[in-house]
C-alpha cells in the first residue's frame, strides 16, 4: 500500500538537474557489449551509435 502512494507522488523536484550529454554517453558506455539485448533487441552498440547520431534527441528523452 506504502509503494501506491509513493508511485503516485510527481517524479520531478525541484532540485532535479538535467542530465548532460556526457553523463549520459558515460552510462551507455558502461553497458556490457557482451549482454543479451532486452524484449526492445537493443545492444549497447546500438544505443551509442544512436547517440552519437542524435545526441540532443537522447538527452532531451533522459530528462524528460
Amino acid at each position: 500500500m506504502e509503494n501506491r502512494k509513493e508511485i503516485q507522488k510527481p517524479l520531478d523536484t525541484a532540485d532535479d538537474k538535467s542530465f548532460t550529454k556526457e553523463e549520459i554517453i558515460a552510462i551507455l558506455k558502461k553497458i556490457s557489449s557482451k549482454k543479451a539485448p532486452g524484449e526492445d533487441g537493443l545492444t549497447s552498440d546500438i544505443l551509442i551509435r544512436a547517440f552519437k547520431v542524435f545526441p540532443l534527441f537522447f538527452t532531451q528523452i533522459y530528462n524528460a
